[in-house]
Protein backbone atom coordinates (compact mmCIF):
# COMPACT_ATOMS: atom_id res chain seq x y z
CA UNK A 1 0.00 0.00 0.00
CA UNK A 2 3.01 1.73 0.44
CA UNK A 3 3.60 2.32 -3.13
CA UNK A 4 0.33 3.38 -4.02
CA UNK A 5 0.77 6.12 -1.62
CA UNK A 6 4.27 6.97 -2.88
CA UNK A 7 2.82 7.20 -6.08
CA UNK A 8 -0.55 9.05 -5.41
CA UNK A 9 2.18 12.13 -3.72
CA UNK A 10 4.10 12.02 -6.40
CA UNK A 11 1.31 12.72 -8.58
CA UNK A 12 0.23 15.78 -6.22
CA UNK A 13 3.64 16.96 -6.79
CA UNK A 14 3.21 17.27 -10.45
CA UNK A 15 -0.33 18.19 -9.96
CA UNK A 16 0.22 21.29 -7.72
CA UNK A 17 3.25 22.35 -9.38
CA UNK A 18 5.63 21.79 -6.08
CA UNK A 19 9.36 21.34 -6.61
CA UNK A 20 10.09 18.33 -7.86
CA UNK A 21 12.96 17.82 -4.62
CA UNK A 22 9.97 18.36 -2.48
CA UNK A 23 10.54 15.65 0.37
CA UNK A 24 8.30 12.75 1.22
CA UNK A 25 7.35 12.82 4.69
CA UNK A 26 6.60 9.44 6.81
CA UNK A 27 3.82 8.06 6.91
CA UNK A 28 2.01 8.88 10.07
CA UNK A 29 -0.86 6.85 10.05
CA UNK A 30 -3.95 5.46 7.38
CA UNK A 31 -7.10 7.52 8.26
CA UNK A 32 -10.83 6.72 7.34
CA UNK A 33 -12.86 8.88 4.91
CA UNK A 34 -14.68 10.04 7.22
CA UNK A 35 -11.51 10.83 9.91
CA UNK A 36 -9.93 12.69 7.36
CA UNK A 37 -11.49 16.22 7.52
CA UNK A 38 -11.05 16.37 11.34
CA UNK A 39 -7.25 14.99 10.84
CA UNK A 40 -6.41 17.69 8.06
CA UNK A 41 -7.84 20.66 10.09
CA UNK A 42 -5.42 19.56 12.82
CA UNK A 43 -2.80 19.32 10.78
CA UNK A 44 -3.29 22.18 8.57
CA UNK A 45 -4.07 24.42 11.72
CA UNK A 46 -0.91 23.21 13.53
CA UNK A 47 1.10 24.34 9.61
CA UNK A 48 -0.75 27.91 10.20
CA UNK A 49 -3.78 27.49 8.49
CA UNK A 50 -6.75 27.23 10.99
CA UNK A 51 -9.26 24.94 10.31
CA UNK A 52 -12.21 22.46 10.69
CA UNK A 53 -13.04 19.27 10.23
CA UNK A 54 -16.68 18.92 9.18
CA UNK A 55 -18.66 15.46 9.18
CA UNK A 56 -18.59 15.08 5.39
CA UNK A 57 -14.77 14.52 5.15
CA UNK A 58 -13.66 17.74 4.27
CA UNK A 59 -11.80 20.58 6.09
CA UNK A 60 -13.41 24.23 6.21
CA UNK A 61 -10.40 27.19 7.24
CA UNK A 62 -11.72 28.97 9.46
CA UNK A 63 -8.71 32.01 9.96
CA UNK A 64 -9.55 35.72 10.00
CA UNK A 65 -8.60 36.63 6.30
CA UNK A 66 -10.89 37.16 3.75
CA UNK A 67 -8.48 37.17 1.15
CA UNK A 68 -8.25 33.51 -0.08
CA UNK A 69 -5.12 34.01 -2.15
CA UNK A 70 -3.13 32.21 0.67
CA UNK A 71 -4.96 28.86 -1.05
CA UNK A 72 -3.12 29.32 -4.19
CA UNK A 73 0.12 29.75 -2.34
CA UNK A 74 3.30 27.52 -2.68
CA UNK A 75 3.32 27.43 1.21
CA UNK A 76 -0.49 26.02 1.49
CA UNK A 77 0.01 23.67 -0.88
CA UNK A 78 3.00 22.37 0.44
CA UNK A 79 0.99 22.54 4.12
CA UNK A 80 -1.62 20.45 2.32
CA UNK A 81 0.69 18.12 0.81
CA UNK A 82 2.57 17.86 3.99
CA UNK A 83 -0.73 16.85 6.12
CA UNK A 84 -1.57 14.13 2.86
CA UNK A 85 1.16 12.74 3.40
CA UNK A 86 1.73 12.19 6.91
CA UNK A 87 -2.54 10.93 7.32
CA UNK A 88 -3.37 9.40 3.59
CA UNK A 89 -7.03 7.88 3.19
CA UNK A 90 -6.19 4.16 3.12
CA UNK A 91 -6.92 2.36 -0.40
CA UNK A 92 -8.88 -0.47 1.43
CA UNK A 93 -11.59 1.74 2.70
CA UNK A 94 -11.86 3.93 -0.42
CA UNK A 95 -15.57 2.70 -2.89
CA UNK A 96 -14.24 1.10 -5.64
CA UNK A 97 -14.26 3.03 -9.08
CA UNK A 98 -16.97 0.40 -11.02
CA UNK A 99 -18.71 1.69 -14.24
CA UNK A 100 -21.79 2.39 -12.11
CA UNK A 101 -20.18 4.29 -9.56
CA UNK A 102 -18.39 6.80 -12.35
CA UNK A 103 -22.18 6.97 -13.88
CA UNK A 104 -23.70 7.45 -10.70
CA UNK A 105 -20.84 10.67 -10.31
CA UNK A 106 -20.93 11.72 -13.92
CA UNK A 107 -24.86 12.37 -13.61
CA UNK A 108 -24.44 14.38 -10.75
CA UNK A 109 -21.96 16.36 -12.11
CA UNK A 110 -23.93 16.93 -14.95
CA UNK A 111 -27.56 17.68 -13.50
CA UNK A 112 -26.44 19.21 -10.12
CA UNK A 113 -22.68 20.06 -9.89
CA UNK A 114 -22.01 22.15 -13.02
CA UNK A 115 -25.25 24.06 -12.86
CA UNK A 116 -24.28 24.67 -9.24
CA UNK A 117 -21.30 26.48 -10.11
CA UNK A 118 -23.23 27.84 -13.56
CA UNK A 119 -26.07 29.48 -11.34
CA UNK A 120 -22.90 31.21 -9.20
CA UNK A 121 -21.19 32.70 -12.11
CA UNK A 122 -18.53 30.17 -12.26
CA UNK A 123 -17.91 27.36 -15.09
CA UNK A 124 -15.57 23.76 -14.48
CA UNK A 125 -11.78 23.61 -15.03
CA UNK A 126 -12.67 21.88 -18.24
CA UNK A 127 -15.97 21.08 -20.02
CA UNK A 128 -17.75 17.52 -19.02
CA UNK A 129 -16.48 14.97 -21.15
CA UNK A 130 -19.03 12.54 -22.74
CA UNK A 131 -20.31 9.98 -20.23
CA UNK A 132 -18.09 7.12 -21.65
CA UNK A 133 -15.23 9.13 -22.41
CA UNK A 134 -15.40 10.11 -18.13
CA UNK A 135 -15.71 6.44 -17.47
CA UNK A 136 -12.84 4.95 -19.94
CA UNK A 137 -10.30 7.64 -18.01
CA UNK A 138 -11.58 6.22 -14.36
CA UNK A 139 -13.41 9.95 -13.64
CA UNK A 140 -10.62 11.74 -14.86
CA UNK A 141 -12.03 15.10 -15.03
CA UNK A 142 -11.29 18.19 -13.41
CA UNK A 143 -14.69 19.66 -11.86
CA UNK A 144 -13.54 22.98 -10.10
CA UNK A 145 -12.73 25.61 -11.49
CA UNK A 146 -9.31 27.06 -11.05
CA UNK A 147 -9.96 31.17 -10.16
CA UNK A 148 -8.09 33.47 -8.58
CA UNK A 149 -11.57 34.93 -7.58
CA UNK A 150 -11.56 35.33 -3.76
CA UNK A 151 -14.98 34.24 -3.57
CA UNK A 152 -13.78 30.70 -5.48
CA UNK A 153 -13.36 29.05 -2.21
CA UNK A 154 -16.76 29.81 -0.75
CA UNK A 155 -18.71 29.04 -4.06
CA UNK A 156 -16.39 25.02 -3.42
CA UNK A 157 -17.16 24.88 0.28
CA UNK A 158 -21.43 25.62 -0.67
CA UNK A 159 -20.61 22.97 -2.92
CA UNK A 160 -18.85 20.46 -0.92
CA UNK A 161 -21.11 20.64 2.14
CA UNK A 162 -24.21 20.01 0.03
CA UNK A 163 -25.73 16.67 1.69
CA UNK A 164 -25.90 15.34 -2.11
CA UNK A 165 -21.71 15.87 -2.64
CA UNK A 166 -20.28 13.64 -4.83
CA UNK A 167 -18.77 10.87 -2.30
CA UNK A 168 -22.53 10.91 -1.10
CA UNK A 169 -23.62 9.49 -4.22
CA UNK A 170 -20.67 7.25 -4.38
CA UNK A 171 -21.28 5.71 -0.92
CA UNK A 172 -24.84 5.50 -1.26
CA UNK A 173 -23.93 2.95 -4.51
Amino acid sequence: MDRWRVDLLKGAVVDEALPATTPLPRLVGWVLPEEFGYVMAKCLTGEGFPHVGEPNGASRYVGSSSDFRWQRSTKFKLAVFRCTAKYTVSPLTAPPLTPTTLEATWYYYRDYGVPCLRARGFEPNSPLPPLAAYVADQGAWTFYPIEEDPNHLLVVEDYATRPEAPWKVLLDQ
